[in-house]
């Protein structure tokens, strides 16, 4: 898209999911040294390209990793209750689900609990 649009020059806007930087703001620009108003800021291209990742986000980019290299359907479970509701042997406990919705209810009460 050539020209600007609202303000923007789109040569100085990456494209989207490039990873790409804009470049430095001119000087003068709000948030430069040359503003009287704000105090001096780097420009991207002066920052470290280094990114650092915390243990915990290692750890769960890993498990992300695991789980998409599972299959997204247990096929051999799926064969296995439909055997058993064909042959009319599956039974359901409603004593175990009612448990298993309180169980869920109290978890998430927790979590709502600890956010306020």
């Amino acid at each position: 898209m050539a020209g600007k649009l609202s303000g923007i020059e789109p040569a100085s806007t990456p494209a989207v999911g490039t990873g790409g930087l804009a470049p430095a703001p001119p000087a003068g620009a709000p948030g430069t040294a040359g503003n009287a108003a704000g105090a001096p800021r780097q420009s991207q291209r002066e920052t470290s390209g280094n990114v650092h990742i915390t243990d915990a986000a290692a750890q769960l980019a890993g498990l992300e990793q695991a789980l998409n290299a599972q299959p997204a359907i247990d096929a051999g479970r799926v064969a296995e209750l439909s055997h058993a509701l064909a042959s009319g042997s599956y039974t359901l406990d409603p004593d175990r689900i009612a448990a298993g919705v309180l169980r869920s209810e109290r978890t998430l009460a927790q979590l709502s609990a600890g956010e306020g």
